[in-house]
């Protein structure tokens, strides 16, 4: 035991040492043996490579879905447009992109709280398995996370240097007193206005990743507004100036974030006479098929936090900030009614002792007059405020910040029909970090008291315990779906050089050939009657059905199903045919290749 002691000693002296390098190596670590299992891609990361190879084939290759954002498939576009493998560099992208949201997340954690927070929110953050999934599945969660979370950290650069980017006119001390010290007018060119401007081209940026991530941007013009109503101040001039100010930090990332999306919207328009198109058509993909997914409003308290206990802390955080708000607040209106009747008795008695100069014709100060001149002095206000805790502001407003993302976006996918534990990996960062934050105070309760049942130690061997768990389920877990290589290795001996009907995506990753989607039950016998109609030439019909669901009872679909079977199996030669299992719903699924007769 007491060697066990000295190692983990040891080893946690030397993590103190160098904590980011450890921190990344760690996280490659994770990912190369994730990697090395070698999980099936997504439905959706065949989309995305199908979209680049649409964008850079001017439509003639590949495929295009309008509710899908354009960042993440123009970049895989990119890469197979200069003859490079797009699941290749899709991968290698995730595990950068990964490794980026892990050093923003260290790097947000030691501005907001300190070094140990950030390395173990940051820690916490990497060997979560829903987020370290994301590394190789060519999905578009890890761009959208680095790209939101650059965005965050410039704007928390502004918070903690506040005065960069002020103008500071000694006029405005000499005509009144801020609550806020060195509070001053904005300087619209400056590097504050700069990492602003610079901010909100990242969010956009991210929002064109992924549509949901527009609500980080929400959330920061929210915190401002806040931050402004709750350190607002009653003398006219400092109420002017601070709505002044806070308008001007919303201007400037508002440009920043609009000028980025605003190529997008012209897109939209010009493509679909609909500048919200891409925006609609998402909100009513997400209410289809929602037999398939989970559902009500707790679901993500089970799937997500339940499934990742340590993320339960954030709760009592949330309590904690929100109860600090309201004690924070009283006690800032308290601190200012007294400072106010402080600054006019001082005022007065400093008028008393100009007056008594005056009035007796001193040559010099006595030691009473200047001890009284000193107290009425502004600047001596100004540390008063400053001692009172009213410097507080910028950890107010970052954390504000934080809260709103988190509360933001969970309510969002709450509120959307479909729902899916993924949903909630963009905000992982700041739920991490907010977790940890709370495990501190915990363990640093606990190990203040001796007589406690749970010592500070035992608290964090179980936490520890509570990450590694689902980290060791979650490698040992295989995933079972459609054997795409398997059939791709079939298809060597076929002559495989006109369109391909399929109604899964996975053609569109291996082969550069026209493909055409099934999209859906409903519209996958029209679909397949106007290729044949047109008299279109194909070389491969790929069919299973579990790519074209049905309502459970739904008898009119389960009659399309089979019409379309007979269909395509009557005018065409069936080559192969074999089965594989859903994981998640445990069901069996066949599939079928057919060439044309």
């Amino acid at each position: 035991m007491h060697k066990i002691k000295f190692y983990s000693s040891k080893l946690l002296l030397k993590l103190e040492e160098r904590p980011l390098a450890t921190l990344l190596i760690i996280s490659f670590v994770l990912r190369l043996i994730h990697f090395l299992i070698n999980r099936p891609l997504w439905w959706d990361s065949h989309i995305y490579v199908g979209m680049g190879k649409y964008i850079f084939s001017s439509g003639e290759l590949g495929w295009w879905e309008a509710f899908r954002p354009l960042l993440h498939p123009f970049l895989l576009g990119l890469s197979w447009k200069i003859g490079l493998d797009p699941l290749v560099v899709g991968k290698l992208l995730d595990l950068f992109f990964s490794l980026l949201v892990i050093y923003l997340t260290y790097k947000i954690g030691m501005l907001i709280f300190d070094q140990k927070t950030a390395f173990y929110g940051a820690l916490l953050l990497s060997s979560t398995p829903l987020f370290l999934r994301f590394s190789g599945l060519i999905m578009s969660e890890p761009l959208a996370m680095a790209l939101s979370l650059a965005g965050i950290y410039l704007i928390f650069l502004v918070l903690i240097n506040p005065n960069e980017g002020y103008n500071h006119n000694s006029n405005y001390n000499s005509n009144y007193n801020s609550s806020i010290s060195e509070f001053h007018s904005f300087y619209f060119f400056s590097r504050t206005t700069a990492k602003l401007f610079l901010a909100g081209i990242f969010l956009g940026l991210s929002f064109l990743a992924k549509f949901p991530q527009g609500a980080f941007f929400m959330a920061v013009i929210l915190a401002f507004i806040f931050e402004a109503v709750f350190y607002i101040n009653h003398q006219r001039k400092f109420l002017w100036l601070f709505w002044k100010n806070t308008f001007v930090k919303i201007i400037l990332l508002s440009l920043g974030f609009f000028i980025t999306v605003l190529p997008f919207f012209i897109f939209n328009y010009l493509k679909y006479h609909d500048a919200l198109y891409p925006l609609k058509t998402g909100n009513w993909i997400v209410g289809t098929a929602t037999w398939h997914y989970g559902s009500g409003w707790t679901y993500y308290f089970k799937e997500v936090f339940l499934a990742y206990p340590l993320l339960l802390f954030f709760f009592p955080y949330l309590y904690i900030f929100f109860k600090d708000i309201i004690n924070s607040r009283k006690e800032l209106i308290s601190q200012r009614k007294e400072l106010i009747s402080q600054r006019k008795e001082l005022i007065s008695q400093r008028k008393e002792l100009i007056d008594h100069k005056k009035l007796n014709n001193f040559e010099e100060d006595t030691v009473e007059s200047k001890e009284g001149l000193a107290k009425s002095n502004p600047k001596s206000i100004e540390s008063k405020a400053k001692s009172a805790g009213l410097t507080s502001q910028l950890s107010f407003t970052a954390q504000l910040i934080i809260v709103l993302t988190i509360i933001i976006t969970i309510a969002y996918f709450i509120y959307v029909p479909r729902k899916e534990a993924r949903y909630l990996v963009t905000i992982l960062p700041l739920l991490s970090l907010c977790s940890v934050v709370l495990i501190k105070k915990v363990s640093e309760k606990l190990i203040s008291r001796t007589t406690s049942v749970l010592r500070g130690n035992s608290f964090l061997f179980l936490c520890v315990l509570l990450a590694i768990l689902p980290l060791i389920v979650f490698f040992s877990y295989s995933e079972s779906t459609i054997p795409d290589k398997e059939i791709i290795s079939e298809l060597k001996e076929l002559n495989i050089t006109k369109t391909i009907i399929s109604s899964n995506p996975f053609f569109l990753s291996y082969f550069d050939q026209p493909t055409v989607l099934l999209a859906g039950i409903d519209y996958a016998s029209p679909i397949y009657q106007t290729i044949l109609k047109n008299k279109d030439n194909y070389s491969l019909i790929y069919l299973s059905f579990c790519d074209l669901p049905c309502a459970p009872e739904d008898k009119s679909c389960l009659q399309k199903q089979k019409d379309l079977i007979n269909l395509i199996a009557l005018q065409n030669k069936e080559v192969l045919k074999g089965s594989y299992q859903l994981d998640s719903e445990k069901v069996l699924c066949e599939y079928s290749l057919f060439i044309p007769n």
